[in-house]
């Protein structure tokens, strides 16, 4: 008796050649389903940021380093705060001069320590290496343009990042209650890693104008924000 065997073989080939598809299909909804639990968490990690810094840190509109003024209760907080140091986080310079940012941090830390809100002023930034060096623009930006003297002013030229910025603050100079001046995206990563090292701090906003590298840095701050938020996990 003759035997058809075609059917089974058409079956054959249609299982094979749906078994890829299957798979790819799959491994598309795992990654899909990683970038949402990756999305979730950063969204999360950013907004606890938030909630930490919220009652700690003082916008533009509540000191405004351009125009010297402070709102009422920030003038109070602040004073009462009675701040060791205000600490002036370093950015990128360039050459002899400090980038827009970087100046704006300088202008806002020297009008909050000139304005009696700290008895020191503590430049950090990174001067790690012979060809970068961030620390003596902003030293001499806030001694010629902003009346700063310069044995007022304490040095850290191993601010690397905001973490060891930070830390060092506390540990190699002994601060316990700083002023971190720094722009308002930046400030919620600051103030939680003062929070979870144990240095008291408030934070003030430096954004004197708008930046053309704000959208950039924005997205930066949000893997810097889950970055930190694990490495203070691994170090407690």
């Amino acid at each position: 008796m003759y035997k058809n065997t075609s059917g089974k073989h058409v079956g054959e080939c249609r299982i094979n050649i749906l078994r890829p598809r299957a798979c790819f299909l799959m491994l598309l909804a795992a990654f899909a389903a990683l970038v949402c639990a990756a999305a979730v968490l950063t969204v999360s990690i950013s907004a606890a940021f938030r909630i930490s810094a919220s009652d700690r840190l003082y916008t533009c509109g509540q000191v405004d380093a351009s125009s010297d003024e402070y709102s009422e209760s920030a003038r109070e907080r602040l004073e009462a705060f009675d701040a060791d140091a205000v600490l002036v986080l370093g950015a990128m310079v360039w050459g002899d001069r400090p980038s827009y940012v970087l100046e704006d941090r300088i202008i806002t830390g020297s009008k909050l320590y000139l304005d009696g809100f700290a008895d020191a002023i503590l430049m950090s930034g990174d001067n790690q290496c012979e060809d970068y060096n961030e620390l003596d623009p902003m030293m001499n930006y806030a001694e010629s343009k902003m009346g700063v003297p310069r044995d007022c002013m304490l040095c850290d030229r191993l601010g690397l990042d905001t973490y060891t910025s930070l830390i060092r603050a506390k540990e190699q100079y002994g601060l316990e209650r700083v002023i971190i001046v720094s722009q308002e995206f930046h400030l919620p990563r600051a103030l939680y890693i003062a929070d979870k090292i144990g240095l008291e701090a408030v934070g003030v906003s430096a954004d004197l104008r708008p930046y053309g590298s704000a959208p950039k840095s924005a997205v930066r701050e949000y893997a810097a924000r889950v970055k930190e938020f694990f490495k203070l996990i691994q170090e407690q």
